[in-house]
């Protein structure tokens, strides 16, 4: 995938990570009740959309695949030039299975969140590339409600810089603006006392070692130079930003499928897939959780993550264009209170959608 759509990942994978972290932590959602988990509500139904069809979404869908042709991609990035994007981005959470105990909403949208950000692009000399991400024009809506702790961390994103100097090879060398950004989301966070278990949790799970990872993953996950249609091409995604530990990295395997109509002009098409199992259990943020509840034995763990990726290139400038990431997991959280005796087990599956696109 190319920088700038790989950079809207990871914009709103930070976004999700932060909200999900808080809404964990019990610092989140005007729809809790007082042990910090989702009150149930009633669901209204959903009408589909009235004038329209399957077959109709089916067809507006259809690619237009055009003759074949070798490319030739590169980093998509141009000194001196700004690119604008935006954004939307869907959290979605299916209960499968509750103890009795804890009674939860079958379907449950997590978030759902919008933004604008800009890529800037410093026009030096440096055969690298300097790049500053901003942020800005979050909204958020939630079944969880919002409150202003949810207000503040929208307010400590947006507008906030993120600066990557890049080599033309995508591997990244240095990442500013991590630690400001940190402090900002530590101070509007949590009143609760847990605003330094936070901000260490963010810096274990973000920390500049997994960051460079992560972005090396992010702008190198793709084939440079000429390619011809069918071309397939392998890489790792590292998942340490998920679970928070040192983790074995997920295995990608990327497709140039062809080139295709986007609009009546041509289109570079590239997809990407990956899946894994954990039979014995990814765990999640382990630490933060003893912490957060010391009479509490709390225990999350990944059962199966799943990534796929659908990206429009531009031909020649090799800009990104259009893209959708889908990320599915399946998690399994156990909670137990010695002193009343609760044990609740929660099985539960997590849909991350986002796509990007680029503005005129």
């Amino acid at each position: 995938m190319c920088i700038p759509g790989r950079a809207a990942i990871f914009a709103q994978a930070l976004f999700a990570a932060i909200f999900s972290l808080l809404i964990m932590s019990g610092c989140l959602g005007a729809g809790y009740d007082n042990k910090g988990f989702p009150a149930r509500e009633p669901q209204a139904a959903q009408e589909p959309e009235e004038g329209r069809t399957e077959e109709e979404d089916d067809e507006e869908e259809e690619l237009i695949f055009l003759p074949d042709r070798p490319v030739t991609l590169g980093l998509g990035l141009e000194k001196g030039k700004t690119y604008n994007y935006e954004t939307y981005n869907v959290i979605n959470m299916t209960f499968l299975s509750a103890t009795p105990e804890m009674p939860l909403p079958e379907d449950l949208t997590v978030a759902v969140t919008t933004s604008k950000y800009s890529l800037i692009v410093d026009d030096d000399e440096s055969e690298d590339f300097t790049v500053t991400q901003v942020i800005s024009d979050i909204e958020t809506e939630s079944d969880l409600g919002l409150n202003e702790t949810s207000t503040a961390i929208k307010q400590a994103i947006a507008g906030s810089r993120i600066t990557f100097v890049i080599s033309p090879d995508g591997a990244v060398k240095s990442i500013q603006g991590i630690d400001e950004l940190w402090s900002r989301i530590a101070e509007g966070a949590c009143d609760s006392g847990k605003e330094e278990i936070i901000i260490n949790t963010l810096k274990q799970m973000l920390n500049d070692k997994s960051l460079k990872q992560q972005m090396k993953s992010l702008f190198g996950s793709r084939p440079y130079g000429t390619i011809e249609p069918g071309h397939t091409w392998s890489d790792e995604f590292p998942i340490g930003i998920m679970s928070g530990a040192d983790t074995a990295p997920l295995s990608v395997i990327g497709t140039f499928d062809g080139l295709v109509s986007d609009d009546g002009r041509e289109a570079v098409l590239l997809t990407s897939f990956a899946e894994q199992e954990y039979p014995e259990g990814l765990p999640l943020l382990s630490d933060m959780f003893k912490k957060m509840a010391p009479g509490m034995d709390l225990n999350a763990q990944i059962e199966y993550i799943g990534m796929e990726t659908f990206a429009l290139l531009h031909p020649e400038s090799s800009e990104l264009k259009y893209q959708s990431s889908d990320i599915y997991m399946e998690m399994r959280l156990q909670m137990t209170e010695p002193e009343s005796g609760m044990n609740i087990e929660i099985v539960q599956e997590i849909n991350i959608y986002t796509e990007v696109s680029l503005l005129d």
